[in-house]
């Protein structure tokens, strides 16, 4: 897309002249119309505005706008025979630069090039360092560099659910149209979505009787395209795939449409269209394959609000990224097993970006180490959890016996693959030797296993890649902590967190023991401690990575709470019986006075009251939690503020035999 000026369009044309793919040029109808407007009023004078409105109609018409613009160029050249030989020389033969009708790709919508305008400032003040002319091999390496893997990260934050959709007007329109149909009117038009194998069949909104429409889902859970006409005319999501996102929380990712040929007015059919998927994750996917004319849809972007340095490249970095690339292999190779084959395309082929390995942050090459260092520990806490919970034989018997054979085979392909992330291998393992998956030809025979002796060679396979990236992580003589930041990408590193965490929810589903009984921390220094790790590994996001881990923090602050509460039911306790023994030696005092002759003023003397009902155990603010009734020969172990001597003489001895 450019503006209407003819040298760029003919120098397009000579440039794509060889091109194998059909060449689509369209230009900004922003300045198709401005410049129409400028030339109207130039020969037309006071006519203009109704030759100007007369042209804006065919540009918009939604029928071969070809008729109607021959009668507009004879009616306006006898008025005046300049513009009509202007209108012939700039307009006629070039209609399918300019008119909606033939604009048949995946346009989503866009008819101006005030994005490409906005993304070239973007870059400018973004990317490119202030005050310099750039050559174009250092801005490409620039984009390659930068640009790239800023969009990577975004998308992956969407993928992975720290980041939501978004919608620009062109979509919204259909997602509102969506979002007013509630479930009670689609059941009265009788219009009905229904699961298939590998998607849903949905009806149509307007004739729910005559027309259905096939919604693609891909094995990522993904709502990929659609076969309205809508979708094959835009390249857009349609009412029909929102109205599957709101009903089923399916995220919308839509493809890229290959383009119609040059000479087509109206759509293809659906089952004509090609497309092939765009995933910005997937670095070795071939280009060739993916037209360049297709909008590429970011779901989310973080640009960069100010100028960031760019670090050069030194030879050591492009060796190292060489010497990686050529040891990589191929990341779109599946892995083992499971209930489906899972593939390494989501780890990036180079994570050995270093600095730059965070293309849209501002951060500093310091800062980047402390966010990866930050993720790394967070994993570490996940690898701590599985290699403790499964230690003990009754934890591995527990998870063996209630975890399916598919769901195991997963949990082991998985800690496998965290040890290939551990050392920056996506493809596989080379600085270890690995038993072999002499498990992994069952999975293609019975479901169930008799005798459940091979479920538990699954659980300690899996448990022994966890324990053994666990130690090569915080083996101290390696410092492979140190070198596992410095060397990987930020994407890897979160991705290599996330895993870690995806494992031991795995291990948490099959052991539901694991987290019923939370251990409680005692109330004294333990407690702060607690607080804080809870708190930096929500900010982390550790905690955040599933419902699992939420539940487990919550059960842990009840088990704080319930010790809070326990102290002060003891206390309570402490204080009613200091309070019966301190009237008791009132009583003995008064005594003793009266025997003397003195008088008594214990009446006037302040004395001292406990507010029992503030520790009451069956108060309401108590029964919420229900804590344990403390004993007061046995004071609970979560205690440490009042000192030892002092508990035991209060429990212990009779004050008034002290007298």
């Amino acid at each position: 897309m450019s503006d209407c000026a003819l040298a760029i369009a003919n120098a397009v044309a000579d440039v794509y002249a060889t091109s194998e793919e059909p060449m689509h040029h369209y230009w900004c109808l922003f300045h198709v119309l401005k410049a129409f407007k400028g030339k109207a009023k130039t020969y037309l004078k006071d006519q203009w505005i109704e030759a100007f409105n007369q042209f804006r109609n065919i540009v918009y018409s939604q029928h071969n706008p070809m008729p109607a613009l021959t009668t507009f160029k004879l009616q306006w050249a006898e008025v005046s025979p300049g513009f009509g030989e202007y209108v012939k020389r700039q307009w006629v033969g070039r209609i399918r630069n300019w008119a909606i009708f033939f604009q048949t790709t995946a346009h989503q919508g866009t008819h101006t090039n005030n994005y490409m305008e906005l993304w070239h400032r973007l870059l400018k003040n973004s990317y490119l360092p202030p005050l310099q002319r750039l050559q174009i091999d250092e801005v490409v390496q620039v984009l390659t560099n930068e640009v790239e893997s800023h969009y990577q990260w975004s998308q992956h934050q969407v993928e992975s659910g720290f980041a939501g959709q978004t919608t620009n007007k062109f979509q919204m329109r259909q997602k509102l149209i969506a979002d007013a149909h509630t479930p009670e009117d689609m059941e009265m038009l009788r219009v009905l979505c229904e699961s298939i194998t590998g998607g849903y069949i949905i009806s149509s909104f307007t004739n729910p009787n005559a027309m259905q429409y096939t919604v693609k889902l891909t094995c990522k859970m993904q709502l990929t395209s659609c076969s309205c006409l809508h979708f094959t005319r835009f390249g857009s999501a349609c009412k029909h795939l929102y109205y599957i996102n709101r009903t089923h929380g399916i995220p919308v990712v839509e493809q890229a449409v290959l383009p119609l040929p040059v000479g087509s007015s109206n759509p293809l059919p659906p089952g004509r269209l090609d497309r092939s998927q765009i995933d910005l994750t997937v670095e070795e996917s071939k280009t060739e394959a993916q037209d360049d004319d297709s909008d590429i849809k970011v779901l989310k972007s973080t640009l960069p609000s100010g100028k960031r340095p760019r670090a050069t490249n030194t030879p050591t970095n492009d060796i190292q990224g060489s010497s990686l690339a050529a040891s990589g292999g191929s990341c779109l190779t599946p892995l083992a097993f499971g209930s489906c084959l899972l593939t390494t395309s989501s780890i990036p082929i180079t994570p050995h970006s270093g600095v730059q390995s965070h293309g849209g942050s501002t951060n500093s090459p310091q800062e980047l180490f402390r966010l990866k260092h930050n993720s790394v520990g967070s994993a570490n806490v996940a690898l701590r959890q599985i290699v403790a919970a499964l230690r003990l034989v009754k934890t591995r018997r527990d998870m063996a016996s209630r975890a399916t054979l598919a769901r195991l085979a997963d949990f082991v392909s998985y800690s496998r693959l965290l040890l290939r992330m551990m050392n920056g291998l996506p493809s596989g393992l080379e600085l270890f030797t690995l038993p072999g998956l002499d498990w992994a030809s069952i999975l293609d025979g019975p479901e169930e296993d008799t005798n459940g002796s091979q479920k538990m060679t699954m659980v300690v396979d899996g448990r022994n890649y966890c324990k053994l990236t666990w130690d090569v992580l915080n083996n101290r003589r390696l410092k492979r902590k140190a070198q596992f930041c410095a060397d990987l990408s930020l994407v890897f590193v979160d991705l290599f967190r996330e895993r870690c965490y995806k494992v031991w929810n795995m291990v948490e589903e099959a052991c539901p023991s694991i987290g019923a009984h939370p251990e409680v921390r005692s109330c004294g220094a333990d407690q702060p401690e607690l607080i804080s790790g809870l708190g930096g590994s929500t900010a982390n996001g550790a905690i955040a990575s599933s419902a699992s881990s939420n539940k487990d923090l919550i059960v842990q602050i009840s088990g704080i709470l319930n010790a809070h509460l326990g102290l002060l039911n003891w206390i309570g306790k402490i204080s009613q019986e200091l309070g019966a023994q301190v009237n008791k030696l009132e009583a003995q005092v008064s005594n003793t006075k009266v025997e003397f002759g003195l008088e008594s003023n214990l009446n006037h003397h302040r004395q001292i009251e406990f507010n029992s009902d503030e520790y009451n155990t069956n108060s309401s603010a108590t029964g919420l939690l229900q804590p344990a009734a403390p004993s007061l020969n046995a004071p609970p172990a979560q205690l440490c503020i009042l000192p030892t001597h002092l508990v035991s003489t209060i429990l212990s001895h009779d004050l008034t035999s002290n007298l």
